[in-house]
């Protein structure tokens, strides 16, 4: 310790705490990002103090008026004027001059709204008068209080804010004007602009945007009157008139309230309008009858709608609507609280992040006139692509103030471009063509808690359920519209007319045979014409100059009668080359239909490829990591069986290394016995056909769960009803089966667990002759999916853990064994269907007979 800490201080002085003013400068100068922030801020306090308007003057390099400013000869300002409540000389003193002393964060943990307009205040942290340092050298307010005939005039410079000035030594400069020309309100001026070029230029377009993206432009939701005015030219905020959004292809709804998601839709016959290629067709098939047979293909068609009901609209505008609805809690959630003890030793809920309603609004910049559209619009295609691309993306507002940076300079939250990217279709929603908003407020969604640089919201459970709110309704679209897009191909492929099925291997090969040979005889006879067709044009070239040469009034008549006769001989040839042509026009049109009718079908074939290939690989990939494995498993033991040989030979015995190696090779073990359950199930074994009794197979099914279950609070409880039978399968193919199936029980009967706390989860199995139940103590199977569960891709997991395939690849390996998989229409307590049933009667060994 130095002398100097050392010392004693003089009895009874009083210590205390005190802060340079240059910190105060660097916190402003760090709360917000960017010159646009700032100035919403700011606005934001007008909002807050009741205004029913707020005009924003910018003057990149004038002066104040002299009469109105304690500093005259800064260069540069911006004025923010409002017809707020204002404030008293208390009031400054108190709020506007005392640093984080927030008296509207005292508001709103009370739940107290605004006297006269009912507001929930934005501000708390006294962002808006510390981030003005950002805009301008000097600070000053004029403002008069509602109900009184007090000005006050205050004023600062944050050049005082020096390392070596105390906060508390700070100049503030303030008066008593008399004159006021408002009854009450603020005006608030920023001089000494500090980037004066952002407001100018190019970068005056950019401004314009920015605002527009943080202010809200859709009238109905306008939080009130801004008008924006810089360097006494109007700013446009591009607002959105309903003119706009009626030209959509598609609108969406989304609204959360009380734990459950809704979600509308109403799409137009454009949206299904791919390419200018596909015009003949759809105008002919769809728009002809405003899609009537084409929405009847839809509801008869053998693969049904992912989630969704839908109903046909009539076609103007709306081809047709649909409806979804799910709970939060069906979506694995965040919990408000984390779960500690497994037996509900604490209240589990799920963090609700407060009631919201969302739109979606879709475009098809290509066909900004079709489909209907031009009926409800009458803007230009030039204004619309404008503000759709100015409006781009789907921002979130906070009582009409956009949150940053969600939507924000193509700021895609909502993850549309990584669809786009990953092979989706062009039926799925992209980040350039979507225009929405999501609308929060202070008083119901508190739970979403900004940053406190404005730069979107804090990480917590609350704001994770809303971004996965978001995402499973954007998946639900998606997948919609993907069925949609199939539907499509298959509509296409109908109308057009089939001589063969091309889902059949022998008649594809007949089929493309008989192509080849219309094509090879198509070309020989197009060469055959092309090669009478070159000499008479070189010949009518010939003639045609001869003419031009010697005039046919001055030449001799016997030269005249030889042009003629070779003329007539030429135009012979002609008609002759011309009706070798036409001949063709069969052969051309014969071709054009088999195009037609192939380009959907391989459409649809490709589509199959590529989702099965990416099953396919995965297959190869479990192969060779399996195989790895075991040769790894093996290694280990055989290396930890050494290491604990030498734990025991040391003098004196490391017997701690000893236990190590002991739990490195019982690891190690469990690990080779889980690799081995995959075994079976595998390319190569997957062809072998035994005959087994199911109670032993179920029982080694449970024995490898429950090893999985050790530290879970998951059992598999195998039926005292259960009647043990032979079948003659493939015992990986099963055992596959019963996997998807358990480990789909598994993972919902967590989510229960996780939500809702209590007893263990239990998955019970339980079987007699050729018929296995399976059914777990879960919530049951969501209405939204039962009637699609055994489609592909159909999954109300969350996108990065489930696909949606399982209980698909199940019914297709049952069918390949014999046997099938429905679910049966028996509800549990919550009113759902929960139990799987196999019928193996396929399987049956024979002279066993098939139930």
């Amino acid at each position: 310790m130095t002398p100097e800490l050392a010392s004693p201080q003089p009895a009874g002085e009083k210590l205390g705490f005190d802060i340079s003013a240059n910190v105060v400068r660097q916190l402003g100068d760090e709360l917000v990002s960017d010159e646009v922030t700032a100035l919403v801020e700011l606005i934001k306090n007008s909002y807050d103090a009741d205004a029913s308007y707020v005009r924003v003057e910018i003057s990149t390099d004038g002066r104040p008026d002299e009469h109105e400013t304690y500093f005259p000869d800064a260069k540069g300002y911006i004025k923010i004027e409002d017809d707020g409540d204002g404030m008293g000389l208390a009031d400054l003193r108190r709020g506007w001059l005392t640093i984080s002393l927030s008296e509207k964060g005292k508001l709103k943990d009370l739940g107290v709204v605004t006297k006269r307009k009912k507001r929930t205040p934005l501000g708390e942290k006294g962002l808006g008068r510390l981030s003005t340092q950002k805009l301008g050298a000097n600070l000053e307010i004029v403002t008069r209080k509602l109900g009184s005939e007090e000005v006050n005039h205050v004023g600062f410079s944050w050049d005082s804010f020096g390392t070596g000035t105390k906060l508390t030594e700070v100049e503030v400069r303030h008066k008593q004007p008399k004159i006021f020309k408002r009854p009450h309100g603020a005006t608030l001026v920023i001089s000494g602009l500090k980037n004066p070029a952002v407001w100018v230029g190019d970068d005056l377009v950019t401004l314009s945007n920015k605002l527009a993206q943080i202010v809200a432009p859709y009238e109905e939701i306008k939080p009130f009157s801004v008008t924006v005015t810089i360097n006494n030219r109007p700013v446009d905020l591009a607002p959105l008139s309903r003119e706009v959004r009626a030209a959509a292809v598609a609108v969406y709804s989304l609204r959360f309230s009380s734990g459950r998601i809704e979600l509308d839709g109403r799409v137009r016959l454009a949206k299904f309008q791919a390419n200018a290629s596909d015009d003949v067709f759809f105008e002919k098939n769809v728009l002809s009858d405003s899609g009537r047979r084409f929405f009847d293909f839809l509801s008869h068609w053998k693969s049904k709608a992912p989630f969704v009901g839908y109903r046909y609209e009539g076609g103007r505008p709306d081809f047709l609507s649909f409806s979804y609805e799910v709970a939060l809690a069906s979506l694995k959630p965040s919990l408000a609280e984390d779960v500690s003890d497994s037996r509900g030793a604490k209240d589990v809920i799920v963090a609700d992040p407060g009631p919201f309603r969302s739109e979606f609004a879709e475009y098809s910049l290509r066909n900004l006139g079709a489909g209907g559209m031009r009926d409800v619009s009458t803007l230009s295609d030039s204004t619309l692509r404008s503000l759709v691309k100015i409006h781009a993306g789907v921002k979130v507002f906070r009582d009409g103030f956009g949150v940053r940076p969600y939507g924000v300079d193509q700021n895609d939250w909502l993850k549309l471009g990584a669809a786009q990217t990953s092979g989706s279709s062009w039926y799925g929603l992209r980040p350039n063509n979507t225009l929405g908003y999501v609308l929060i407020s202070e008083k119901h969604n508190r739970s979403l808690r900004e940053k406190t640089d404005r730069e979107g919201f804090i990480d917590n459970p609350y704001s994770r359920n809303f971004f996965k709110i978001h995402s499973h309704a954007v998946s639900v679209i998606n997948q919609f519209h993907e069925w949609v897009r199939r539907g499509y191909l298959a509509f296409k492929a109908e109308c057009l007319p089939t001589p063969v099925d091309l889902l059949d291997a022998s008649a594809m090969t007949e089929f493309a045979s008989a192509a080849t040979g219309h094509l090879d005889r198509f070309s020989s006879s197009a060469a055959a014409v092309q090669a009478k067709v070159q000499p008479l044009q070189a010949r009518v070239s010939a003639l045609v100059e001869d003419i031009r040469q010697r005039p046919l009034l001055g030449m001799d008549p016997e030269r005249l009668h030889a042009l003629m006769a070779d003329l007539e001989t030429t135009l012979a040839q002609t008609r002759a080359a011309l009706s070798d042509a036409a001949s063709l026009r069969p052969q051309a049109e014969q071709l054009v239909a088999l195009a037609q009718h192939v380009t959907p079908r391989i459409a649809m074939l490709q589509q199959r490829i590529t989702d099965f290939s990416e099953l396919a690989s995965l297959g190869l990939i479990a192969e060779a990591l399996t195989h790895e494995i075991e040769n790894i498993a093996d290694r280990v033991v055989s290396r930890a069986k050494g290491a604990m040989n030498k734990a025991q030979k040391a003098k004196p015995e490391n017997v701690e290394l000893r236990l190590y190696a002991m739990d490195v090779i019982a690891s190690a073990n469990a690990l080779s016995r889980q690799v081995s359950h995959l075994s079976p199930s595998l390319r190569y074994k997957r062809d072998v056909t035994e005959r087994f009794d199911i109670a032993s197979f179920v029982a080694d099914i449970k024995n490898y769960h429950d090893e999985r279950w050790q530290a879970s609070e998951l059992v598999l409880h195998i039926s005292s009803e259960s009647e043990n039978f032979e079948l003659n399968a493939n015992r990986g193919k099963l055992m596959q089966v019963f996997d998807n199936l358990i480990m789909n029980s598994e993972y919902w009967v967590r989510q229960n667990l996780a939500t809702a706390g209590g007893t263990p989860g239990c998955i019970h199995v339980l079987y007699s002759p050729m018929m296995v139940q399976i059914w777990d103590s879960g919530t049951g199977v969501d209405p939204a999916v039962e009637d699609t569960l055994f489609e592909p891709f159909v999954t109300l997991k969350p996108r990065n853990e489930g696909r949606g395939l399982g209980l698909f690849i199940c019914s297709q390996i049952l069918e390949s064994l014999g046997g099938t998989l429905v679910l049966l229409h028996r509800r549990n307590s919550f009113g759902r269907r929960y139990v799987f049933q196999m019928d193996l009667s396929g399987a049956a060994p024979e002279g066993m007979g098939k139930k």
